[in-house]
């Protein structure tokens, strides 16, 4: 006579003799035979995301979720807990934002280069390097005597756009054969001591090494 295993599921006869165990293992549910320790993710942070608490209820495919509250301050309900151990969610949306975000404004920011050293964003990174940057090659000759950029065209986000906005209201279009320069050799990059200006003028407005 075989005998019967119980577990949670259908009766079964397994057959006589010393695969007893064998056939109890093979058939018990796999829920039970294969149910790991729940891992305890109370106060943990993933990324910008800390867990909160645990939800009683399972997500469709039986896995854990847990209460997450992220660092820009913004909840994240229901986020399954291998996804945050694995790092699949590190954040409540946010972060996928941010990238984008930062993605489109290169995007943008490239658009405008044009050919290489004569677009409004390559003179205004040169011009940002050069005065604000103690490791720039040239620092010595700009930021290191005082020369420096307008605050308004330096500020992080809306700088550029600033810059670009008087260059093309401003002094317009840049002529054939022109490039930027400052009217006044010892002022900075500001608003007035701009002027496109032809190799030969800015040359002569070159100060005189002492």
């Amino acid at each position: 006579m075989g005998r019967v295993v119980w577990d949670q599921g259908p009766r079964r006869s397994a057959p006589s003799g010393g695969l007893d165990r064998q056939w109890d293992l093979l058939h018990l549910p796999s829920r039970s035979r294969y149910m790991p320790a729940l891992r305890d993710l109370m106060g943990q942070t993933f990324g910008r995301i800390t867990v909160v608490s645990l939800l009683p209820e399972r997500s469709k495919n039986g896995k854990t979720q847990w209460r997450c509250r992220c660092s820009c301050g913004e909840w994240a309900p229901c986020v399954i807990g291998t996804d945050l151990t694995t790092g699949n969610t590190r954040s409540c949306g946010c972060l996928q934002k941010e990238v984008a975000t930062r993605s489109l404004v290169k995007q943008t920011t490239h658009g405008l280069s044009g050919k290489s050293g004569n677009s409004h964003y390559t003179r205004w990174v040169g011009i940002k390097q050069r005065t604000t940057n103690p490791n720039a090659a040239n620092y010595h000759n700009y930021g290191g005597r005082g020369i420096f950029m307008h605050h308004t065209w330096i500020e992080a986000g809306k700088g550029f756009e600033r810059f670009k906005w008087y260059l093309d209201t401003v002094l317009g279009p840049c002529p054939e054969g022109m490039s930027l320069d400052r009217k006044d050799n010892d002022q900075g990059y500001e608003p007035g001591n701009l002027q496109w200006a032809t190799q030969s003028q800015q040359l002569g407005n070159r100060r005189t090494s002492l």
